[in-house]
């Protein structure tokens, strides 16, 4: 997959984000990487449609019909502003799921195989 330059939380959910009187933080830089912006925003794509939510998710984030209208949203308003390519994302998929597997466990672990075992077919 193609490197690159851009500064990537590479653990950014809602569960990350306060919203203050002064507008919304992002917190919990533990994870910063420098790389394909493309990667991070697959990432957090991934996360936000797995069943494995974060203990500190916000609880609005468990209706499944909420987690998929923020991700289109996200998704939608990422690629309007930064004019990239939505295809990169898809080909980031795969290896974004291949390294998830090692971070999860159990039934979150399957749903991981399972999602990167369908892209593999197709």
């Amino acid at each position: 997959m193609p490197g690159g330059n851009a500064l990537c939380h590479y653990d950014f959910h809602p569960g990350n984000i306060i919203l203050s009187s002064k507008g919304p933080i992002i917190i919990d830089w533990m994870n910063v990487v420098v790389g394909n912006q493309a990667a991070d925003v697959t990432r957090t794509s991934m996360m936000i449609q797995s069943h494995a939510l974060p203990s500190n998710a916000p609880s609005w984030l468990i209706k499944r019909e909420y987690r998929e209208f923020f991700n289109r949203e996200y998704l939608r308003e990422y690629l309007m502003l930064s004019e990239m390519n939505p295809k990169f994302l898809e080909e980031w998929m795969a290896p974004t799921l291949a390294a998830r597997v090692c971070e999860v466990n159990g039934e979150d672990r399957n749903e991981v195989i399972d999602k990167l075992q369908t892209i593999i077919k197709n």
